[in-house]
């Protein structure tokens, strides 16, 4: 239920829902599912600004220290790549050299267990920080890379935000037509899912 307030767009009513199921999980000790949730609870706090900056890193710590408490390798290597990708968000925290070698660590186990969506998540965050770096050409082809996985393994939440992602990239390259067709194609994508969150990230990032 705190997913799909999360993805409706009900961001207010996930984040207690979400506290909730975390407290109910740490109770219990279940250390996999309460990192998988703080995850997605830091996850929804990125999203919110700078303003929120200081909680999604208490929460993705959170996760990462009960993944790796319970010894589930799999959801501490998601959870540190929702760290790094909070950390190109947070403009000017990122160091170029460290982000691109956890990637590649990331990236090879993510090869090795057979995981798209951490494959997939890799090539978004790596796009990221080359647009935030102002280099726009092998961004695009990582975009384009992150959104192949998704079609092929039907993630259609990573299909739309990759979309996106590829949208703004080439607005910075001044392909506005091939920009907006992008952004429409994810809007039409976001509505037929129901994914308000989705929508509001492409409201704000608006094309031409």
């Amino acid at each position: 239920l705190a997913l799909v307030e999360h993805y409706s767009g009900n961001f207010q009513l996930a984040i207690q829902q979400y506290k909730a199921v975390i407290d109910d999980l740490d109770g219990f000790g279940q250390s996999r599912s309460a990192a998988i949730f703080n995850r997605h609870l830091a996850d929804l706090y990125r999203t919110q600004g700078p303003t929120e900056r200081a909680h999604a890193y208490q929460a993705i710590d959170r996760s990462i220290a009960a993944a790796t408490k319970g010894g589930h390798e799999d959801v501490r290597r998601m959870a540190v790549l929702s760290r790094i990708r909070l950390l190109i968000s947070d403009t000017g925290h990122a160091s170029t050299m460290d982000t691109q070698a956890s990637l590649d660590e990331i990236e090879s186990y993510g090869h090795a267990m057979g995981m798209p969506r951490m494959l997939a998540d890799v090539a978004y965050a790596r796009a990221t920080h080359l647009l935030q770096l102002g280099e726009t050409r092998y961004a695009a082809t990582l975009a384009r890379r992150a959104i192949s996985i998704a079609t092929a393994n039907n993630l259609r939440l990573r299909q739309m935000t990759g979309l996106g992602l590829l949208s703004r990239i080439y607005q910075h390259r001044s392909l506005t037509d091939a920009a907006g067709t992008l952004r429409r194609r994810a809007l039409e994508m976001a509505e037929a899912c129901d994914y308000a969150n989705v929508r509001n990230v492409m409201t704000h990032h608006k094309v031409g």
